[in-house]
């Protein structure tokens, strides 16, 4: 599997689209109306109008990834942004002019996207057809995208802060052993992997043990789970039995 993980995001190429996040080069791509009420945008347009969403909300981007389809009528764009406590997000869109998907935006903490038009955090209610005044409303879809990172953030930083003062002592990592052993998905080795991260960090800054460094032991070792998929789905599964082992309610996602 040709993978590539970008900070939040993990982008697959099974397809070989080109990658690239060259508005100029995307703005030569002219859209061709596929009916009376189809209306096409401009990939270049599109990216130019979320970066300046980004910019006047005063959001860097950090890393960005594009992948553009071989006949030049898909385009997804994502971008590691982070707000003025430096939580990430990965936050972009996805723009299918075939009439095969409606224009959406995407966000998340982790995204994974590919070019088997897979994706995952895809926004339902941020989805908007390629019809009438399309190109006159991404503007706000992208802009409501951009108030729920920021929201998200706010509310991920204040979880991080409760974790990091919650202690995490042999009661709790035995719960969240079993919870892993009674899941079934992640293998002993890698629990005796995560065990011994937790014991030895490979970060001095990890040394002390709380929730919050366990938690970073698991992602730590996880990296080494090479499909995207399974690496996605043990974080959430991990996330949920942490927050069982410490009694607390998980945030929605």
């Amino acid at each position: 599997m040709n993978a590539e993980l970008v900070k939040g995001v993990t982008v697959c190429n099974h397809m070989d689209w080109e990658s690239t996040v060259d508005a100029n080069r995307l703005s030569q791509i002219k859209p061709v109306s596929l009916g009376n009420r189809h209306h096409p945008v401009n990939h270049g347009d599109a990216l130019d109008m979320f970066k300046n969403t980004l910019s006047k909300n005063h959001l860097p981007i950090l890393n960005q990834h594009g992948l553009l389809s071989n006949d030049g009528l898909k385009y997804v764009y994502v971008a590691d942004i982070h707000n003025e406590n430096d939580y990430v997000m990965t936050n972009g869109f996805i723009n299918f002019n075939d009439k095969t998907k409606s224009f959406t935006i995407i966000l998340g903490d982790r995204v994974f996207i590919c070019s088997n038009e897979c994706f995952s955090h895809q926004i339902s209610d941020l989805r908007r057809k390629h019809t009438g005044s399309v190109s006159e409303d991404l503007r706000g879809r992208m802009q409501v995208g951009v108030d729920r990172f920021l929201a998200f953030a706010d509310t991920r930083r204040s979880e991080i802060s409760h974790l990091k003062e919650i202690p995490f002592n042999e009661n709790e990592l035995g719960k969240v052993v079993l919870g892993f052993h009674r899941d079934g998905e992640l293998s002993n080795t890698n629990i005796d992997r995560v065990i011994n991260e937790f014991d030895n960090p490979s970060y001095p800054e990890f040394q002390e043990r709380t929730a919050w460094n366990f938690q970073n032991s698991c992602t730590h070792v996880f990296k080494g789970i090479t499909d995207p998929v399974r690496r996605l789905n043990m974080q959430k599964k991990m996330k949920t039995i942490i927050d069982q082992a410490i009694d607390i309610t998980p945030i929605d996602e």
